[in-house]
């Protein structure tokens, strides 16, 4: 524990004195064409690939939150004919919307004019995973 205590320190002052240069670095890297897309796909890739256990880990337990909180939603509705179909749908929503409302939340505590753009990308991110989660 100590061991990785003292790496991370070294670490995060290697970072902090090569800052400018690393600032640099990566503008340089991402200046080419392509490479925002295609290297974060590769790092998620290589993360899923190399720990595959705790990926499947997080996926699993995504998919056991999502379930009791369907079961939930399912246990407050007065009919049950339809009623994990529309848990279903109101649960996909709310996981749309919320980055987006949060987002906006922000940006009452500090004015703009338009919420930020990940948002958007964060909320059609989390929609696509939910329906995958939710679905298998």
């Amino acid at each position: 524990m100590l061991l990785l205590l003292s790496m991370f320190v070294l670490f995060t002052a290697i970072v902090g004195f090569f800052s400018r240069e690393i600032v640099d670095y990566l503008s340089r890297l991402f200046s080419i064409s392509g490479v925002k897309i295609f290297l974060p796909i590769f790092l998620v890739s290589l993360v899923v690939e190399t720990d595959a256990v705790w990926s499947w880990w997080g996926l699993s337990s995504f998919r056991m939150i999502l379930s009791s909180t369907e079961q939930a939603i399912v246990q407050l509705m007065p009919f049950q004919t339809v009623g994990k179909a529309l848990a279903r749908i109101s649960l996909l929503t709310l996981l749309g919307c919320l980055p987006l409302g949060i987002a906006l939340v922000l940006t009452r505590k500090k004015p703009m004019a338009k919420a930020p753009y990940y948002a958007y990308r964060i909320g059609a991110f989390l929609w696509v995973l939910s329906v995958i989660v939710l679905v298998s």
